[in-house]
């Protein structure tokens, strides 16, 4: 692996992995309203990762890489939606923030202006995530005892698959030149770093709704 890539790559997801384990996520209403944003961003994940697949290069490892994450994906906000509703949330409840589009909203333009294969910067921050919160076992136990197994469907998903999915992506991401590599660090790292603006505005106003009740 690329050794700044790995710098980068070991210091964003770590950052934001802690933020994830202190966001509050352990109580029920504040993973309702994380869990309902991601139903709105899983969902629209989809249409993203289909668009960024349909203007890969034509026969590249990329292209490929696109389409097996695309039919992976796909469907798992169902899993967000069951979780949330098993916890007794509704999800018309909840209204997307901004925080949360812009995650993914980004990367119809990355793919656009810059390639697409910047936009596997957004893939290594959320499954980099992904992998580290399955790590860090005191939290998952705490998780599962506070939400039960009905609830931790998606979670459990992610936590458990995107080991996998990370090796599959640096095997692409080797075979790029620099000028790409540095479009997915910078990619990397600001998508790590607006997925924890999304998590302190979900702690913030969670709390808020909390007083206001």
């Amino acid at each position: 692996m690329n050794s700044k890539l790995k710098k980068e790559f070991e210091r964003s997801t770590e950052k934001l992995v802690d933020k994830f384990v202190n966001s509050g996520l352990q109580d029920t209403e504040v993973y309702k309203f994380w869990l309902a944003q991601k139903y709105f961003q899983t969902k629209n994940n989809d249409q993203a990762l289909n668009f960024i697949y349909q203007c890969a290069p034509e026969g590249s490892a990329e292209k490929e890489r696109w389409l097996e994450h695309t039919k992976e994906e796909k469907g798992h906000y169902k899993l967000a939606l069951r979780d949330l509703q098993n916890l007794g949330g509704n999800i018309n409840d909840y209204v997307e923030l901004n925080e949360n589009k812009v995650i993914y909203q980004r990367q119809w333009y990355i793919a656009k202006e810059l390639g697409t294969s910047a936009c596997l910067g957004w893939i290594l921050g959320l499954e980099g995530c992904a992998s580290g919160i399955g790590k860090r076992s005191e939290f998952v136990e705490t998780m599962y005892k506070n939400h039960g197994k009905k609830g931790m469907s998606f979670l459990k998903l992610h936590i458990e698959e995107d080991d996998d999915h990370l090796e599959s992506a640096f095997k692409v991401i080797e075979q790029l030149d620099d000028q790409s590599k540095e479009l997915i660090i910078e990619n990397m790292i600001a998508s790590c770093e607006h997925y924890i603006s999304l998590l302190d505005k979900i702690a913030l106003q969670s709390k808020e709704e909390i007083i206001a009740a």
